[in-house]
């Protein structure tokens, strides 16, 4: 699958991407204009997006990325307990959130129902 991921944590995106290149087509930004533009010419199965990121109004870019692509399969990623983005993300219809404190394995069955869904199109 294609995959663009979205965050400026290092060492979070190391830890994604060590096992996402490993199966998976991986473009990396950490800048939402990069990211949108990246989005709008290129064909990606899902985007994996940090909305907790700072100096960043990632809950925009999700919007955005809906505005190219209503059925945009989304993952979001936070490290803020604050419910308020687990709320908006929902809104919008993600297809999961998870905290920062996740298990690669749910990541890993995630991304596995979405590869089964693309391939029964």
């Amino acid at each position: 699958m294609h995959i663009l991921l979205i965050d400026d944590d290092i060492s979070f995106v190391k830890v994604l991407t060590d096992f996402l290149i490993q199966e998976h087509t991986l473009w990396i930004t950490t800048n939402n204009l990069e990211a949108l533009n990246i989005f709008k010419v290129s064909h990606f199965d899902v985007v994996i997006i940090n909305i907790s990121m700072s100096k960043m109004n990632r809950i925009r870019l999700l919007k955005a990325i809906l505005k190219e692509n209503k059925n945009a399969r989304m993952i979001v990623f936070t490290d803020s307990t604050n419910n308020k983005y687990k709320i908006e993300a929902q809104r919008l219809c993600v297809y999961a959130y998870f905290t920062k404190q996740y298990e690669v394995q749910q990541v890993k069955e995630t991304l596995l129902h979405i590869e089964n869904e693309i391939n029964c199109i």
